[in-house]
């Protein structure tokens, strides 16, 4: 008798795959939008409430038969030729392959409602984690199925329960998305948009990540065919001394020996196509330890599809300009049908010992070394700019002076022979020509920022709320600058540059210091000497409380000053709506001191969030607080 050895899969294998394929939220949309436009959906709308996410597209849609015989065939190939290889209508290389995409709604949620019409066809059913024993899902009758958005053709999933984290701002959510989907476009030959609505209720659709850069490029390499546009967003954006630091070129080829899916080996040719490009100022990134998707990145794409977020860690060196880097690059090679598949099962990585993998980082360490010789020149040409500048602000001086010394001569000329040089008229006088004091006036820093290195985020958080609200780097002096742009200048002694700061307060131009009273600011010794400077020539100031104890003379402590506090790894600065409210107040004060146009409060609490502000409810505010207080009284012991 002939042994078999048949196979059986559980349905339980969904309850031991759904939630363990993706690590973050957006890879579970990312795959579930995939699935869209692989349907040949122009519009997917995303809405999210506080414990249901739902997806809707106006796609193909789904037959009842299509829906038994493809969707709820669970990890079957769908990619399996070349005619199955892109979409019907809009013929788009397919982003799906493995047919385990749609797991990623059981990710999210246990319990998943799949609703989709093809037509007059409609079909509908619960997806659930636990299958009932006879192996059949609950289906949702035609009378309960409804669609908010389509009426000929589409699906939609509604995720209930999400056990997910869901992120609250639309905004966030949309520039997060964008990252993934290169092909968003409103091209009437092939449209893609994407429609969210997040818990804060505002509507936002997702642009291409060319669009919304989160600041101006100073240098750009693109490799092939400039699909995106960006470098009309790099001519028109980037600054005037870097305007042609940029170049076109043929993408990159490179040839390679791999088996394919049936076994034979093939000769082939590997494409690298994209753009890299170096930003013209870390400032207002959203750097690695606050996001999952940080503004500096290279990504890796294929058949249009976010492959592996950033490459950057594995074939970067620590070098200083790497910071500035930004790309996305496209790999079509990594989703060839006939060749065996290399992406993992999460969509967020390649399998590493692949060849294509292999040949594609030692392309990639080139790119990153061309586009940090670019950001030299970048450099180099902004320092140039710079000199160039500072001169033509001298001539203008001296002709201002000039200009000024006539007058006075002309003053001097009429008053002398009639004997009627007043005292105070030759004081003025004197003053007009004092150009070292007139330099010292229009150059002299406005806002110095009282702080211990102890409170790094705290500090650096505020610094950048100044920087928002209208000031300038050259106005503040934040000896902490991780930019080093607001810094003591090179060369001069730190306490005689603040004794000069101080003393200039009696000039025409007045000064303002924010001083940020942490545990750690009270027995710092620069601190307490800021303080003390300031009361001896009555500096106006004002207060943040970082720490548990009250503020004392001579800082001014009859005025209510804002609580931001910054826990004891210095990893989280947090406060409440309140707080924030009181710290708007504060920036209002110093605007209208320096006549600055303050920031709206939603636009600056947005701000602190970006900068990785948290703000907590009253009560967790308070258990925070509660929980500093512990575990500084167990220091004490």
């Amino acid at each position: 008798m002939k042994k078999e050895y048949p196979i059986q899969i559980s349905p339980e294998i969904l309850e031991l795959l759904g939630p363990s394929l993706y690590t973050n939220i957006y890879y579970v949309l990312a795959e579930l939008v995939a699935n869209s436009y692989d349907a040949d959906a122009e519009n997917v709308w995303i809405n999210f409430s506080d414990s249901v996410i739902i997806i809707e597209d106006d796609g193909k849609g789904m037959t009842y038969d299509e829906t038994r015989e493809k969707y709820l065939s669970v990890a079957k190939p769908t990619r399996v030729d070349e005619n199955s290889s892109k979409s019907e209508k809009y013929k788009r290389p397919k982003m799906g392959r493995k047919g385990i995409g749609k797991l990623a709604a059981l990710a999210v949620s246990s319990r998943v409602k799949v609703m989709t019409k093809s037509g007059s066809d409609k079909s509908g059913f619960w997806l659930t984690r636990t299958v009932p024993d006879n192996g059949r899902l609950k289906a949702i009758s035609e009378d309960e199925m409804y669609f908010d958005h389509i009426t000929e053709s589409g699906t939609r999933i509604e995720m209930l329960d999400s056990e997910f984290e869901i992120p609250k701002l639309s905004k966030t959510i949309k520039n997060n998305l964008s990252k993934f989907f290169p092909q968003l476009s409103d091209n009437e030959e092939n449209p893609f948009a994407i429609h969210i609505k997040g818990i804060d209720g505002k509507n936002e659709t997702s642009r291409k990540f060319v669009d919304s850069l989160a600041t101006s490029l100073d240098s750009l390499i693109i490799f092939g065919k400039d699909e995106y546009g960006i470098l009309d967003k790099f001519k028109n954006k980037s600054p005037k001394y870097a305007n042609l630091n940029y170049s076109v070129k043929n993408p990159i080829k490179k040839d390679y020996s791999i088996k394919n899916r049936l076994g034979k080996i093939e000769d082939r040719t590997l494409e690298v196509k994209g753009w890299i490009g170096t930003y013209s100022t870390t400032r207002g990134l959203k750097e690695k330890e606050s996001s999952d998707f940080p503004d500096n990145f290279l990504a890796i794409y294929s058949h249009g599809k976010l492959g592996q977020f950033n490459v950057l860690n594995e074939i970067g060196q620590n070098r200083l300009n790497e910071v500035y880097v930004v790309g996305q690059l496209y790999v079509d090679e990594f989703e060839e049908t006939n060749l065996p598949d290399m992406a993992l099962s999460n969509r967020q990585g390649y399998k590493s010992d692949d060849v294509r993998y292999k040949i594609f980082l030692e392309a990639a360490s080139d790119i990153l070394n061309q586009v940090l010789r670019k950001k030299d020149l970048a450099i180099k040409a902004k320092n140039k700019d710079k000199l160039e500048s500072k001169k033509k602000q001298k001539r203008k001086a001296e002709d201002e002076f000039a200009e000024k010394a006539q007058e006075v001569l002309e003053t001097f000329n009429k008053a002398v022979p009639n004997n009627t040089l007043d005292p105070k008229i030759a004081n003025n006088m004197f003053q007009q020509l004092g150009m070292k004091k007139i330099r010292v006036d229009n150059e002299s820093r406005k806002i110095l920022l009282s702080h211990t290195r102890e409170d790094q985020k705290l500090n650096n958080v505020l610094y950048g709320l100044l920087l928002f609200n209208g000031f300038s780097e050259e106005e503040i002096i934040y000896t902490s600058d991780p930019q080093n742009r607001s810094v003591v200048p090179y060369g001069q002694n730190i306490w005689d540059y603040f004794r000069e700061f101080f003393i200039n307060s009696y000039s025409n131009k007045p000064i303002y210091v924010l001083y940020v009273h942490s545990n750690n600011s009270a027995e710092k010794r620069g601190v307490l000497l800021e303080v003390g400077a300031g009361w001896v020539v009555k500096t106006k100031h004002g207060i943040i409380k970082a720490g548990q104890e009250e503020p004392t003379a001579p800082l001014v402590t009859t005025t209510v000053h804002p609580n931001v506090y910054i826990d004891d790894n210095a990893e989280r600065v947090v406060t409440t709506d309140n707080h924030f409210g009181t710290l708007h107040s504060l920036l209002s004060e110093v605007c209208s001191m320096f006549n600055k146009t303050l920031r709206t409060l939603e636009e600056n609490k947005e701000e602190y969030q970006k900068l990785g502000g948290e703000i907590l409810t009253e009560s967790n505010f308070v258990n925070f607080f509660n929980n500093k207080e512990t575990i500084n009284e167990r220091n004490k012991i």
